[in-house]
């Protein structure tokens, strides 16, 4: 069953609507040019009938002209028209008969000449003939019922001869017996009451002579070239009509052609184009049925399909061996279920790893000490802001009655990777811190243990600081990290009171488990400051892409000093300075620094 509504029924109707339109517009103009071509054909053909009859007819007559001139010339001389003794025309002679006129100064019968059954011209039919005097050489013709007459005129002098003759046309006879398919009539446009009449035959011999008066008025006033074809309009009918004119003469040989009859063959024609319409109308409904089943069984498996897939079911592939826009399609689909799926088991991957990266954060937080250490000896604060979920930055401090430790390291790069290091250094410096050694002694224990978690593949940067509590001595090792800076205590400071702590330089921890290292001792007073930072300091930038960098970063450090007399003011102003300058922007490494003062 169909849907009305459905892709299907859509396709089959969009193909059998435009076909049939086509269709319907092609039959339509074909019968136009048929009807057109027809009409062209029909008029060419009475044309060229007509005007061969015409030529025909001129021969007849310029024939009989040249026999007729044999009796003339007889009569100039001997009086008489007869080449013979016989009074009558045989019945095998062209002509019907002869009669020969002079002018002394009225036209008086010199002789005449008829056939047995012809009937002789009254004095009137002479006189009607004669009005219209024939000039020099000149001849006028007239044709009434097949009979021809010719007045022939030589001279206008006071002795003019005039020549009447009269014979049948065998070619107006043989046309006129041959014309049973269409009407023909000779029509005489000079007759005498310069109406015109019809001669020979009527159009119809059933219609009526209003009907008959009704052509003659419609026709005749067109009657003024030689040839004639034009569609004229007649009780309601229409016709063909078609003229030519005879040889010196005002009758004109015509033919009607009924357009009903002309167009007879075409409503067999139309039935059988209907029949056969039909038959294509069919045909395209079957077709259009098979095709439309064909596109939409296969856009039907897509749509399952993508159900399927909105269903959880990301495995769909669809078989299709064609080279067609839907198998481009079809193509298409299995490669996006196929990246869907991929993207689906990214996405897991992603959510599990960034679950397992969660955790592995709250675990790092675990590693860090409180931001904020007072005691009776020391005041310590710090802070850490990672890059990504796991940093590589960690800083850690642990006092006891004789001593206090102070750590900052970097392992190499960041997240879970550098995330692990500093865990395995955190427990690395959880143990050793208890074993009572000498800092660099503790140094390379914390080397050697970040080796072996490492396999050396993985290094970290540090700076570590021991103070002796009762001596107020501090010694300090530096593994090729950011040198920590001593501040005096004082009521206000500069960029030159800044004391980089670098008089020593040692490799990288994890670098190899042969590595020595030296440390540095220095005596601090009761209110100084050390400030310990990593690198990801300087490299913070703003909304403008600038750097924050080593100049800003003395500077800082500088101004908040000055602007307060304790360590947490201190701390509290160059934190608030750093966020500003960030504004937000995403952080390009970790960054970690702590400020402690002796108390």
């Amino acid at each position: 069953m169909i849907k009305f509504n459905s892709l299907k029924a859509k396709i089959i109707t969009l193909l059998t609507v435009t076909t049939l339109t086509v269709a319907f517009i092609l039959f339509y103009l074909f019968l136009n040019f048929y009807k057109k071509d027809k009409v062209a054909y029909i008029f060419e053909t009475n044309a060229a009938t007509l005007d061969t009859v015409a030529e025909q007819f001129r021969r007849e007559v310029e024939f009989s002209s040249e026999i007729i001139k044999v009796h003339l010339e007889n009569t100039k001389k001997n009086k008489k028209l007869s080449l013979s003794s016989a009074d009558t025309l045989p019945e095998d002679y062209l002509i019907d008969s002869m009669a020969v006129y002079q002018k002394k100064p009225r036209f008086k019968l010199v002789d005449k000449l008829y056939k047995k059954n012809i009937k002789e011209m009254t004095e009137s039919d002479v006189q009607r003939l004669m009005g219209a005097q024939a000039t020099n050489d000149e001849q006028v013709v007239y044709v009434d019922n097949m009979m021809v007459t010719v007045v022939s005129g030589f001279t206008k002098e006071e002795s003019a001869w005039v020549l009447i003759y009269q014979f049948q046309s065998s070619t107006l006879q043989a046309y006129f017996k041959a014309s049973d398919t269409v009407n023909t009539v000779l029509i005489n446009k000079g007759s005498t009451n310069g109406v015109g009449k019809f001669q020979y035959p009527q159009i119809d011999e059933k219609r009526s002579p209003a009907v008959n008066q009704e052509i003659t008025a419609t026709v005749v006033p067109q009657l003024s070239q030689n040839s004639l074809t034009s569609m004229i309009s007649l009780d309601g009918e229409n016709y063909l009509f078609s003229s030519t004119r005879l040889y010196q003469t005002q009758s004109y040989l015509s033919s009607f052609v009924s357009e009903e009859k002309v167009f007879e063959n075409l409503k067999s024609l139309m039935i059988r184009s209907i029949f056969f319409f039909i038959l294509i109308s069919s045909l395209v409904v079957l077709l259009s049925y098979f095709s439309s089943d064909y596109l939409t069984h296969r856009l039907k498996k897509l749509t399952q399909s993508a159900k399927s897939i909105a269903d959880g079911n990301f495995d769909q592939k669809i078989q299709d061996s064609g080279h067609d826009e839907i198998s481009t399609l079809t193509s298409g689909f299995n490669q996006m279920s196929t990246e869907i799926s991929r993207l689906l088991h990214e996405t897991a991957n992603k959510a599990r790893m960034e679950s397992e990266l969660k955790t592995a954060q709250i675990v790092q937080q675990t590693l860090f000490p409180k931001s904020e250490y007072d005691s009776a000896f020391i005041q310590i604060r710090g802070f850490y802001n990672s890059a990504s979920e796991c940093g590589g930055d960690w800083w850690h401090y642990f006092e006891d009655e004789n001593k206090v430790w102070i750590w900052i390291a970097d392992a190499t790069g960041h997240g879970a990777p550098a995330a692990l290091l500093t865990s395995a250094a955190k427990s690395a410096v959880s143990i050793i811190e208890n074993l009572n050694l000498p800092l660099k002694e503790s140094f390379e224990h914390l080397n050697f243990a970040i080796c072996n978690v490492s396999k050396e593949n993985m290094m970290m940067t540090s700076f570590v600081g021991l103070i002796d509590k009762k001596t107020l001595e501090f010694s300090y090792i530096n593994a090729s990290h950011e040198p920590s800076i001593l501040i005096k205590k004082s009521t206000e400071i500069s960029k030159d009171s800044l004391i980089f702590l670098n008089e020593n330089s040692n490799p990288r921890l994890g670098q190899s488990k042969d590595s020595k290292f030296t440390s540095s001792t220095l005596n601090l007073n009761h209110g100084d400051r050390i400030v310990f930072y990593t690198d990801g300091v300087m490299d913070i930038r703003n909304g403008d892409a600038k750097v924050y960098g080593e100049r800003s970063f003395m500077k800082g450090i500088v101004n908040s000093y000055n602007k307060s007399t304790t360590l947490a003011g201190f701390y509290s102003d160059y934190e608030t300075s750093l966020v500003n300058f960030r504004s937000n922007t995403e952080l390009i490494d970790d960054v970690t620094f702590c400020f402690f003062e002796i108390k």
